[in-house]
């Protein structure tokens, strides 16, 4: 990769050495999950570890084989989570799976990984509006979530664990904000840090981030581009890569994996029940138009549009996708940016497409450190 500087090649490839050694490792069994809806900390405090699904790259080749077990018009990331679970060098063993039911596709994919793979899948339905009783009912599915996994592992949920586990995210969210915010123009490494607090314990993903990513001090960054796009995980994202070589300040509001660290756990800390105040604010937080109403996850936007002052918008959605194909035409109309909409899957071709419209809307905003 082209570089800012040596000395920013020089921290990505460090973070990538990191991130491989830390991914070989192994140790806690590991449960995979499609979607920040289902809260991380669960997980680690049954003493899992939490993978994101397709987290390490989803290849063309996956999508290939997935193909094989869906109609061909299915969702790219539905084929591409098939055919990577498929792949027999896989090294990862995972022990469950929590699959958010987001759409159809998504409910026939958690169906057939069950299937495939001879392994517990625990299925979210999230609720699409935020009434009292609709987290009630989101509130249940977590319960019945929880204890698919506990049966899975043999392992029972301790409330303390939970407790302790929701101060380690608190504590790794903070360095994760300090990331963006002392090196907006390193999006590759923010996500590449990501990666790596799948593997790591919070004590050692802070000091990582101490040590590559120094707290700023100065006033809020603004300018620089919007990042937003639905789930999508090639091995590498040549997007961020692309960004990173020029220089552009990035603010990510992208459903990646960055997106479990930016959940506002403050309340659920020192809550008398740790699990229904943790549900509360998984339930609250507008992640994605998938999974919420619209209109909270564009009034969540605006927040982050009128602090940064964005001089554009990336948006990429997978094809399908319908929810995430209206949002370029409404921040379009709400806010006056430049926006930029892509789509497509996983090919090298749609990659290269890619890089190429980037660069040209770079060119034309002008955007500039």
């Amino acid at each position: 990769m082209s570089a800012i500087n040596g000395k920013t090649d020089h921290m990505t490839e460090a973070l990538r050495g990191i991130l491989k050694q830390a991914s070989g490792k192994g140790g806690s069994p590991a449960v995979g999950y499609s979607c920040p809806t289902f809260p991380i900390e669960i997980i680690r405090a049954l003493g899992l570890r939490p993978v994101r699904m397709a987290s390490g790259g989803i290849s063309p080749e996956d999508e290939s084989r997935g193909e094989m077990m869906v109609r061909s018009d299915a969702c790219s990331y539905c084929k591409g989570l098939l055919g990577l679970l498929s792949r027999k060098d896989r090294s990862d063993a995972l022990i469950a799976y929590v699959i958010s039911a987001s759409c159809d596709q998504m409910r026939r994919t958690a169906e057939r990984i069950s299937r495939e793979q001879n392994t517990p899948v625990a299925l979210i339905s999230f609720p699409t509006t935020r009434t009292e009783s609709a987290f009630g009912y989101f509130l249940d599915q977590l319960r019945l979530a929880t204890a698919e996994l506990e049966q899975a592992s043999g392992r029972h949920l301790d409330m303390e664990a939970l407790r302790g586990e929701i101060g380690q995210s608190r504590a790794v969210a903070h360095a994760m904000t300090h990331a963006e915010e002392s090196a907006p123009e390193r999006p590759l490494d923010r996500w590449l840090l990501a990666r790596i607090a799948e593997s790591v314990s919070a004590g050692e993903l802070l000091r990582i981030a101490g040590e590559y990513f120094p707290e700023s001090k100065g006033a809020l960054r603004q300018g620089g581009v919007l990042w937003i796009g639905s789930a999508y995980f090639p091995a590498e994202p040549v997007e961020l890569e692309i960004l990173q070589n020029k220089g552009i300040p990035v603010w990510d509001f992208s459903c990646s994996v960055t997106a479990p660290y930016k959940i506002d756990l403050a309340d659920a800390a020192g809550a008398d029940d740790p699990f229904v105040a943790l549900a509360r604010a998984y339930f609250e937080y507008s992640s994605c138009p998938r999974v919420r109403p619209m209109e909270a996850f564009l009034a969540r936007l605006n927040v982050t549009v009128a602090q940064r002052s964005p001089k554009g918008i990336i948006v990429f959605s997978l094809p399908f996708c319908d929810n995430w194909k209206i949002v370029p035409g409404i921040l379009r109309e709400e806010h006056h940016i430049p926006v930029l909409s892509l789509d497509g899957n996983y090919s090298p071709s749609v990659l290269e497409r890619t890089r190429t419209r980037i660069e040209a809307f770079l060119e034309m905003i002008g955007s500039t450190r």
